[in-house]
């Protein structure tokens, strides 16, 4: 997710769709089993699952390769965003600050913001996913002015004037 939204080129290996956790140079991997990924792939696109199960069977890899279709697809479709929007580091406050990751783009009227544990070991043991009040607890990203309201179009403009400008990081995970 942060390569995709950072600025410049999102660089990915062949091979790398799924989970692979060996330390080799990508020049020395062995052989990429594109069949199985092509399987994998039309699936995901055809909506032969759901988000919950993904999340529950993460060590298939599957949701890795849905973050990363997903990513790329918005990429795509908000190339303007991502090619000449602003980077926009995001503060984070609270008790598990150091586990986030958060920035915004910006460019014109479009925005994206993007939200990304890291640390997981610290939050969850290793069958549960780092989302909920009950892993967050009060850590809080601040959103910059100007930024639209979580799950609003982005004509729903924030000032500091409307509301405190900060969102708990488990209200902007899924659940």
């Amino acid at each position: 997710m942060i390569k995709v939204a950072s600025p410049g080129v999102a660089d990915f290996y062949q091979g790398t769709e799924l989970w692979d956790l060996r330390l080799v140079d990508p020049d020395n991997r062995r052989k990429v089993d594109f069949v199985r990924r092509s399987e994998l792939l039309a699936h995901l696109c055809q909506g032969g699952h759901s988000l919950s199960e993904l999340v529950d069977h993460w060590q298939d890899g599957r949701i890795k390769m849905y973050v990363t279709q997903k990513s790329l697809h918005f990429r795509r479709t908000h190339s303007s965003l991502v090619l000449s929007g602003d980077y926009l580091p995001l503060a984070v406050e609270g008790p598990k600050q150091d586990c986030v990751v958060a920035f915004a783009r910006r460019y014109r009227g479009d925005w994206s913001i993007v939200i990304v544990p890291r640390f997981t070991t610290r939050l969850v043991d290793e069958n549960g996913p780092p989302v909920g009040t009950t892993v967050w607890g009060e850590t809080r990203v601040v959103l910059p002015k100007g930024a639209p309201k979580p799950g609003f179009p982005t004509s729903s403009a924030l000032t500091r004037s409307d509301r405190d400008l900060s969102q708990p990081v488990s209200r902007l995970t899924f659940e």
